[in-house]
């Protein structure tokens, strides 16, 4: 898209859907430098962290930006805007965060768009059935557009692409040719249009569709 003049122009060097925290301790250790950009700082919500309502069964998340594993004591839950600060279910929260496997005790406390929960999901596409990756892809968009209303970030572009191969195996071409298409828009305007990326997927796209 084209910038207006003065507009700040970011860019990502580690992975978005990672709490404050994490984040800071990768940008140390990776390019030794301390992130003072509005999310780090400024965010009204951790909303990465997001744990299940024990009111709702919604996304319950910190009131702000959690600077240390497990640094809150306060949660709201975005869907019935229940108050969490009971210390011991805060603190079942804090367990299920540090939990360094994803396993039967801190799953029921992980909501869906949990960061671990996404990062266990992006990286085990490829170890589920087609039907159940397509209805995976449709909760990893989600959890995304929750953290950045981005039409065209490169990560919708990237997951409109796994879907194409997933409507492919389940011989739907018409889903297919409508997911390639949307990758290839999307591709378009975060890499540009004679991007590798834009091309390859609008050449899928009318490939499927003949």
């Amino acid at each position: 898209r084209n910038l207006e003049e003065g507009e700040t122009v970011s860019i990502a060097y580690v992975s978005e859907y990672l709490p404050t925290w994490r984040r800071q301790e990768l940008l140390k250790a990776g390019y030794n430098f301390d992130c003072d950009c509005n999310r780090c700082t400024m965010e009204s919500s951790e909303v990465v962290c997001a744990f299940v309502c024990p009111d709702c069964q919604g996304p319950c998340c910190p009131k702000t930006p959690c600077k240390e594993r497990g640094a809150f004591s306060i949660l709201v839950c975005e869907d019935c805007g229940c108050e969490v600060s009971d210390a011991g279910q805060v603190a079942s929260f804090i367990a299920a965060e540090g939990c360094e496997q994803f396993c039967g005790k801190c799953a029921p406390v992980l909501h869906p768009y949990h960061f671990k929960v996404f990062q266990m999901y992006m990286s085990n596409l490829d170890a589920v059935s087609a039907q159940q990756c397509l209805q995976i892809l449709e909760q990893l968009e989600d959890a995304h557009e929750r953290l950045c209303c981005n039409d065209c970030h490169p990560l919708r572009g990237k997951l409109a692409e796994i879907a194409a191969k997933q409507w492919l195996a389940l011989g739907d071409h018409a889903q297919a040719t409508e997911a390639w298409q949307r990758a290839a828009s999307i591709y378009a305007q975060s890499h540009g249009p004679e991007s590798v990326q834009s091309c390859r997927c609008a050449k899928k796209a009318a490939e499927v569709a003949n």
